[in-house]
C-alpha cells in the first residue's frame, strides 16, 4: 500500500486528502489491532502472534499518529500533477475524498480507482507498477528510455 501521500509529481493512494479527524493512534493495543483487522489486509495468523504484534505496534501506532495528526494549511497547493490511487471499497477513503486531492494541486489530478478495499494494491501490483512507470517517465522524460523497475521508483536513485 502507498502508506502516505507523495507530492511533486508523485502518486497518492489509500489516503484521504491531508487532514483526518481520527484517533486510532490513541487507542490501546487491542483497539489498534481491531482497526487493522477491520481493514482486512493482514492475516489473522499475524494478528494473533503476540510477539510479532508487540514488535510492530509502536511503528503501527506512529504511522496512525502521523496520518491522523498532520494538518495542511488551508489553500496550500503544489504545481505538479498528482495521480491518486484508491480502492472502490476502502473503508478509510471514499471516492469523493480521493478526488479531493485535486484541491491541492494547480496542475492536473487524475484518480485511478481499483477494485478492493484499503489494501487494493496487493491485487493490482502489475497494473499499478505499469501506471507508476508511465507516470514517472512522463514527468521525467529523460528517463523514458531507461529500464525502470519498482526498485528504481522506490528504492534507488535514477541511473
Amino acid at each position: 500500500m502507498i502508506a502516505s501521500p507523495f507530492a511533486c509529481s508523485h502518486p497518492v493512494g489509500a489516503r484521504r486528502r491531508p487532514h483526518r479527524d481520527e484517533s486510532v493512534h490513541l487507542r490501546d493495543d487491542d483497539g489498534i489491532i481491531a482497526e487493522v483487522r477491520r481493514l482486512n489486509g493482514t492475516t489473522s495468523s499475524v494478528l494473533s502472534d503476540d510477539a510479532l504484534m508487540r514488535a510492530v505496534l509502536p511503528a503501527l501506532r506512529a504511522d496512525y499518529q502521523a496520518a491522523e495528526t498532520y494538518r495542511c494549511a488551508p489553500g496550500v497547493t503544489i504545481s505538479s500533477p498528482a495521480t491518486v490511487l484508491t480502492g472502490d471499497s476502502d473503508p478509510k477513503t471514499t471516492l469523493a475524498e480521493a478526488n479531493a486531492w485535486a484541491d491541492h494541486t494547480t496542475n492536473t489530478c487524475i484518480t485511478h480507482t481499483y477494485s478492493g478495499g484499503h489494501f487494493f494494491l496487493t491485487a493490482h501490483t502489475t497494473e499499478i507498477n505499469g501506471l507508476l512507470k508511465d507516470h514517472f517517465q512522463k514527468q521525467h522524460p529523460r528517463f523514458a528510455s531507461s529500464r525502470v523497475t519498482g526498485a528504481d521508483v522506490f528504492g534507488r536513485a535514477w541511473p
